[in-house]
């Protein structure tokens, strides 16, 4: 095994580590409360192992792959009964922008789901498919890259794959952006957290970690908007999502991101905590 495969294959999340267990427990706790939860997670888990059946069976037909993957996309969002609450006066803010970033907290649900102990990605990022419709944009994501055929099937299926490991990542964000921008009107999701919410700080799923910078780089970079969106899941109802007011490139400085990367997580950990304690989005 190479090098950087060891890498990548060590930043696959581990059954058998304290904070995996305890964040999965979290999970189980706040999302699995009601039968029509428990129905959502147990039918996206299938629709989502039917479609990585179908994609190891592709002989590097990525077209293919492609299409099973957006079909997917708009099951899951159906499924998980997606709903935008409120926001929508802020989305109508970028509306006639031909790309976005969308920053968004790193719900773990996907470990809910998890298919021969690999966190499948479409699910982290489903939920986001009604604003990128909305804005008449593909909708892509920003992840780390996953061991083995994972790794191309995420690229057939258009995510911007960053390396486990390695120097430069940024500008290879930014490069790996700009490619898929240049191409067609994107909608592309980052997870400022950089892991799942909760999850090494201890906390609960709507606990978010500290904010790395990189998306706040890419998006100065590349003159887009960031638009930061808040996901929360009701047992009742399934995903609601508040869009908060976003951010424009001239806004931001790059000589001082960690304030602004602070800022931008306090008024997303604001409203998670103000949803939460109502139980959904009003």
């Amino acid at each position: 095994m190479s090098e950087n495969m060891n890498v990548v294959f060590n930043r696959q999340p581990k059954n058998s580590d304290p904070q995996e267990i305890a964040i999965k427990t979290k999970l189980e706790k706040e999302i699995l409360k009601t039968p029509l939860a428990i129905r959502i997670i147990k039918n996206t888990k299938e629709l989502q192992a039917k479609f990585f059946k179908k994609a190891f069976s592709e002989d590097e037909n990525s077209t293919h792959i492609n299409q099973l993957y957006q079909k997917l996309l708009k099951d899951l969002a159906t499924e998980t009964n997606v709903e935008i609450s409120s926001g929508l006066e802020n989305l109508q803010e970028i509306i006639t922008t031909k790309n976005v970033i969308i920053i968004t907290n790193h719900l773990g649900i996907i470990k809910l789901t998890k298919i021969n102990n690999i966190e499948p990605f479409p699910l982290r990022h489903a939920s986001i498919l009604p604003i990128s419709q909305r804005l008449n944009m593909s909708l892509h994501e920003s992840a780390i890259e996953l061991p083995g055929k994972l790794s191309s099937i995420q690229r057939s299926c258009g995510v911007i794959v960053v390396n486990a490991g390695g120097r430069n990542r940024t500008q290879q964000l930014i490069d790996d952006t700009r490619k898929i921008i240049d191409k067609e009107q994107s909608a592309i999701v980052m997870y400022p957290e950089g892991g799942t919410s909760g999850k090494r700080n201890n906390a609960g799923p709507y606990d978010l970690d500290v904010f790395h910078t990189g998306a706040f780089v890419v998006a100065k970079n590349l003159n887009i908007n960031i638009l930061p969106i808040c996901q929360y899941f009701s047992p009742d109802t399934g995903f609601k999502l508040h869009i908060l007011k976003p951010l424009q490139p001239q806004d931001i400085n790059t000589q001082d991101l960690r304030s602004l990367a602070n800022n931008l997580r306090l008024k997303m950990q604001t409203k998670l905590y103000f949803q939460n304690s109502l139980g959904e989005f009003k």
